[in-house]
């Protein structure tokens, strides 16, 4: 398996100072917080490095470490992403993505309050302008059930990288970004 660790509807976690060599995922996971650990993936994966994903609620990543590999292939670094349900309230603070791969470094899609803070975000890959690669793209999501992505903001985040921009947004699916805020260098 490509994951390490597998945490599956968990309410009041607090996972910390771990050093895993694949992948983390995060599976329903309300009022956790998740901080100063290191996460490496360099085995051949599709799955991002770390992934959140379902109803997941006030989740706060914070002095945190997450490098995906050349090794690992196409990929994302942070997912956070819509499955049946939404994550909502999830905080990024204080730490550093590691993008190796050509594979945009942050994802977030269908998702209610993001706090993106104090981050610094690098892009080694492959030429991002031609492949279409930002450093945190966030999206709505699509389908019937679609959800718009709200109350999302990047602030004092440096992005790092031959990338097409630093923050990509679409409300092609459900509409994306009431309530938004940038601030970062490229």
């Amino acid at each position: 398996s490509n994951i390490s660790v597998s945490i599956v509807a968990s309410t009041n976690l607090h996972f910390h100072d771990n050093h895993l060599d694949r992948a983390l995922d995060l599976y329903g996971c309300s009022q956790c917080e998740i901080d100063h650990n290191v996460v490496t993936l360099a085995l051949p994966a599709s799955e991002p490095v770390v992934n959140l994903r379902k109803l997941s609620s006030n989740v706060v990543f914070h002095d945190e470490t997450y490098t995906r590999a050349a090794s690992a292939g196409v990929g994302a670094v942070l997912s956070i992403t819509q499955k049946i349900s939404a994550p909502d309230h999830v905080t990024v603070a204080d730490s550093q993505l590691i993008e190796h791969a050509n594979g945009v470094p942050m994802v977030a899609v269908g998702i209610i309050g993001l706090q993106v803070l104090r981050n610094t975000i690098t892009y080694d890959g492959a030429d991002g302008l031609p492949l279409r690669i930002d450093g945190i793209v966030v999206n709505g999501s699509s389908g019937d059930g679609g959800i718009r992505s709200t109350d999302i903001h990047v602030v004092d985040t440096q992005i790092n990288g031959s990338l097409r921009a630093a923050v990509g947004v679409s409300g092609s699916y459900s509409g994306v970004i009431t309530g938004g805020n940038a601030r970062g260098t490229t």
